[in-house]
This record gives C-alpha cells, sequence and structure tokens, in this order.
C-alpha cells in the first residue's frame, strides 16, 4: 500500500479545516491517518484500521454538524428589498469596511483588512454580518 491515500484524507482535512476553522476535526482526521499508517507500515492490526476509519468519520460527522446547525442559510431568491452591503466593524481593532453579502448565503469567518484576526458570529447569529455588520444577511432580511 503506497502513502497517497492517506496523504490525500489528509490533504482533504486541512481543507476542511480551511473552510471551517474547526480543530477538533482536523485532530481527529490526523489522529485516524497516524492509527492507519502504524497499522500499515509498523505492524498490522486490524483495529487499527478501524479506529483510524471511525475518527475520519467521526470528523467529518462533526464538520456536517456544523454545516446543517444554521437553519436561516437556506437559498433564497433576491429581491429588491434585500440590501446587499454592510459596514462591519472589527470587535478587536475597531476597523470599519463596507463589504458586499451574497445574496444567497451567510458568511461564517471574515478577516478583518486592519489586523487580520478572523472574526466568526456571535453565539445565536448565523453570520458575521449580523454579529458586526450594520445590515443583516440576507436570510435574515427576507425572513
Amino acid at each position: 500500500m503506497s502513502l497517497l491515500p492517506l496523504l490525500l484524507v489528509f490533504i482533504g482535512s486541512i481543507v476542511s479545516f480551511l473552510k471551517h476553522r474547526r480543530k477538533i476535526p482536523l485532530l481527529l482526521n490526523a489522529a485516524g491517518s497516524l492509527l492507519i499508517f502504524l497499522a500499515f507500515y509498523i505492524k498490522f492490526m486490524a483495529f487499527l484500521i478501524y479506529a483510524g476509519l471511525f475518527l475520519f468519520l467521526a470528523g467529518a460527522f462533526l464538520n456536517f454538524l456544523k454545516e446543517i446547525k444554521c437553519k436561516s442559510c437556506k437559498t433564497i431568491p433576491l429581491s429588491k428589498s434585500i440590501i446587499l452591503t454592510s459596514k462591519i466593524k472589527c470587535p478587536f481593532c475597531g476597523y470599519v469596511r463596507e463589504e458586499t453579502m451574497s445574496g444567497d448565503s451567510c458568511q461564517h469567518f471574515y478577516e478583518c483588512s486592519n489586523c487580520k484576526k478572523i472574526l466568526q458570529p456571535k453565539r445565536g447569529d448565523c453570520c458575521v454580518f449580523c454579529s458586526y455588520g450594520t445590515v443583516k444577511c440576507p436570510p435574515k432580511q427576507k425572513s
């Protein structure tokens, strides 16, 4: 067996981390990769393979739960009453910048242009515009 499948799974884990910004699934996938590597290249043990696959599944499930958590992120048709620009204020440095929002989805992460910190929605909000913007996101405006 080559290392290519393990390498692809680990690269996929990193891409998933960049999308969701969740460390636990990344750590689960890294541990799963390590267990499968140990099972195939150090000493063959079937339970290590199954444990590694279970960790991959757990990491994917946690990312899936994050995706379905935001119920207001449904696609909606655009209408003239929806405002697509909002001034977003960084809570760390106070920098304000006008941004254009996506008309059909929420934005879960935003990098401040000034201090380069990553903003995430406050608890109970679906996106960074609902938490730090002057105008709520289009899905919230529609509902």
